[in-house]
């Protein structure tokens, strides 16, 4: 069973039987290149805007002209979590 339960006809997910089980594969047998296969079916998935993250293109500072910024320009985790009220 489980949270989530594969049915044939049912409404798509991107936690596909196939997906779950590469990446169980890449976890237990600790295989970088099947992970990297587990990746590439989920970003084939999120194309098809099974999620919000299929709907972005994130594009490479150069690919646009923009420059990079130093890592020491970033604001740190923990005071971006500060922003957050709840």
């Amino acid at each position: 069973g489980g949270e989530y339960m594969f049915r044939m006809r049912g409404e798509a997910h991107i936690w596909s039987p196939d997906a779950v089980a590469t990446l169980q594969h890449a976890v237990r047998q600790g295989s970088w290149q099947t992970f990297k296969d587990y990746s590439a079916q989920i970003d084939s998935e999120t194309a098809r805007a099974q999620s919000i993250r299929g709907l972005f293109k994130i594009r490479l500072a150069e690919e646009t002209g923009r420059k990079k910024v130093a890592l020491d320009e970033v604001m740190s985790a923990a005071d971006i979590v500060k922003r957050f009220s709840t």
